[in-house]
């Protein structure tokens, strides 16, 4: 009886043994994967288009070594984002400066606020707001 149980254990410990392997590879095949994704060109041009403090974790996630265990702070929002694609719009300075003028200067604070928000919500209308970053042409 104590052969069985031995056998047993044996195997069970190679069991495990094979399943820890297998998930290790497959660890090892998602980052590099991701790592591909991310290097694509949708994600570059979104990279391109994220603040420095939305591209920190990638940029972190792209230098850690295959066995790394752990992912950098604010990884996965930042990935989905990349991965999703983000568009950037540029905005005239020009214009956002005739919009803030338009009405009339001075103007109280609460008049400036409404123009500048009227500005963006028709300089952002046909994009989607979670995908899409703004910059100044200057």
């Amino acid at each position: 009886m104590r052969v069985a149980h031995h056998r047993g254990a044996t195997n069970s410990d190679a069991f495990v043994r094979l399943l820890d392997d297998k998930l290790s590879d497959l660890l090892k095949n998602w980052r590099k994967a991701l790592q591909t994704n991310l290097s694509s060109e949708t994600a570059q041009h979104s990279l391109e288009a994220m603040s420095p403090a939305e591209r920190k974790p990638i940029e972190e996630f792209l230098k850690q070594k295959d066995e790394a265990g752990n992912l950098p702070t604010n990884f996965v929002p930042a990935a989905i984002q990349a991965l999703r694609g983000i568009q950037a719009v540029t905005v005239p300075v020009d214009s956002l400066l005739q919009a803030l003028k338009t009405g009339g200067l001075p103007c109280t604070r609460e008049e400036l606020q409404n123009r500048f928000k009227q500005f963006l919500d028709q300089q952002m209308r046909g994009h989607d707001t979670g995908n899409t970053r703004l910059t100044l042409d200057q």
